[in-house]
Parts: C-alpha cells; sequence; structure tokens
C-alpha cells in the first residue's frame, strides 16, 4: 500500500489517496456450453413451448414431436399482454390440450422457463391467474405418463419461433404441411443433434 499526493489548485487543499499496487482481479474467460434438443424415447412424444413479449402484445407456441423428430402437431398464437411468466405457463397447457386432443399417453413435456417448470413439479406455487388453465392440464397429465424438464433457450428455437407474434402461421393444430421453411430447418437441425453454444 502507497500514498499518492497531490494538490488541488486553486485552494491548494492536500489530498491523499491510498492506492493498493498489489491488487490482482481475477478474469474468468467466459465458457460456452453446449446444449441440443434431445430425441424422445420410441412411444414417447415430446412438446415443447415458449412465450415471447412485445409492444404490440404476447406470443405462445408449441409443437409436438415423435422419436424422429417428425412434428405430429404444432400451434402458434397471438395473446393479451401478460408477465411472460403467465405466458409460459400458458404455452404449456395449450400445449397439454394439444396432446389431449390427439390422444396421447406418454409425454415428455420442455420449457426454457425454470419458474414454469417448477410449477408443474409442484416446486413453485401455481399464480392464481394461471390456476385454471393449469387445473385443466394437470388433470389430463395425472392420467398418463409424464415428466417436464427445463431446456436452454438456445435449443427451444423452433417453439421460440412459433412463440413470435410475426410469426406468419398462426392456429391451434396447423396443417402440417403449413411449416414454414425457417422453421423446417429448425427442425431438421434439431432432428439431426445440432449442438448449440450457451455463453
Amino acid at each position: 500500500m502507497r500514498f499518492l499526493s497531490f494538490w488541488d489548485s486553486p485552494d491548494s487543499r492536500k489530498f491523499q489517496i491510498s492506492v493498493n499496487f498489489n491488487y490482482k482481479h481475477n478474469i474468468h474467460p467466459l465458457s460456452a456450453k453446449i446444449c441440443k434438443w434431445n430425441l424422445p424415447v420410441l412411444g414417447e412424444l415430446k412438446l415443447n413451448t415458449d412465450a415471447s413479449l412485445s409492444n404490440e402484445g404476447g406470443g405462445i407456441g408449441g409443437l409436438i414431436r415423435n422419436h424422429f423428430g417428425e412434428v405430429a402437431c404444432f400451434f402458434s398464437m397471438n395473446v393479451l399482454k401478460e408477465e411472460i411468466y403467465i405466458l409460459e405457463i400458458r404455452a404449456i397447457c395449450e400445449g397439454v390440450a394439444a396432446a389431449s386432443r390427439l390422444g396421447i399417453r406418454h409425454l415428455w413435456i420442455e420449457a426454457d422457463s425454470s419458474f414454469a417448470v417448477d410449477v408443474f413439479n409442484e416446486k413453485s406455487q401455481t399464480p392464481w391467474r394461471s390456476i385454471t388453465k393449469f387445473d385443466t392440464a394437470k388433470a389430463y397429465l395425472d392420467g398418463i405418463q409424464w415428466k417436464i424438464s427445463h431446456i436452454w433457450r438456445e435449443a427451444n428455437s423452433a417453439v421460440d419461433y412459433l412463440s413470435k407474434r410475426d410469426c406468419p402461421c398462426k392456429g391451434e393444430d396447423i396443417p402440417l404441411d403449413n411449416i414454414p421453411v425457417p422453421l423446417s430447418e429448425i427442425l431438421k437441425n434439431d432432428a439431426e443433434g445440432k449442438e448449440y453454444q450457451k455463453l
């Protein structure tokens, strides 16, 4: 530790500043994590969901794929503006409703919202504005074999695309021949096990 002195003109007031010349700052370089979308097992279908917010409002999206990565159904909906965690829960509920319409009995759900995953795993309390939709979804899930897990946003890009308000396809259970080209590319990459970097 040394002291530096200087004169502050025009008052000629003297200040002393203590400077630690032995200070060492540890800099850790950012390391990228590798993540990818994983195929479900044979006989299981996988539901991925996401939500987004913009100045215009909210959007939710989801799709269900089989063990080959083939799409069973998908949806993209514009919704009223809400807190993002409410929309994330709603996206899962809409996806479960789609799974119910398809009669799916073995479902793996993935979402990039840790809070929404915790709500369905009963580790966090269900927000009161989501209780009705949550209870309906949970009633169906309780009658089938299911699980829910977190996925990094970078590996959840297919439904991130579907959740945007400017997504070119809108509605529930959109015909499979109406898959936009950008989404088709993401689906192909996912099915082939493309790895994504998360910083």
